[in-house]
């Protein structure tokens, strides 16, 4: 999951700037890793798919399901793709107004910069 996010321009640097690789033919598999044990494989597996911008649209539901999890971090990482991937992902924003109220601060935030950005349009 690590790779799909630095390939797709996630938080790894290379000299030349980030990675940009289209990853959307992998769209399939980073969804089915949404129901891996691992909450760290969850959260970077949202967060590769945030990468894809609006590529990843079909994945919303998906991402939607994912604001539920017990993990915080999975829940933190299903609000920032809903935001990259943008206004396609306006199915997400009763979701995400419901995580304007979780426990954590950081999913609250998330959950916030998430509707500004889909909402934008």
């Amino acid at each position: 999951m690590l790779a799909f996010g630095v390939l797709s321009g996630g938080w790894w640097q290379f000299e030349c700037g980030p990675a940009k690789v289209d990853i959307s033919p992998a769209l399939p598999t980073l969804v089915i890793a949404f129901k891996d044990p691992d909450p760290s494989v969850r959260g970077w597996a949202a967060q590769a798919i945030g990468n894809m911008g609006p590529r990843g649209a079909a994945a919303v539901p998906d991402l939607i399901e994912l604001l539920q999890s017990a993990d915080e971090g999975s829940r933190n990482s299903a609000c920032i793709a809903l935001g990259q991937i943008g206004p396609l992902a306006k199915a997400a924003l009763p979701g995400l107004r419901a995580a304007l109220v979780d426990p954590s601060p950081n999913v609250r935030g998330f959950a916030a910069r998430a509707i500004q950005r889909i909402e934008q349009n």
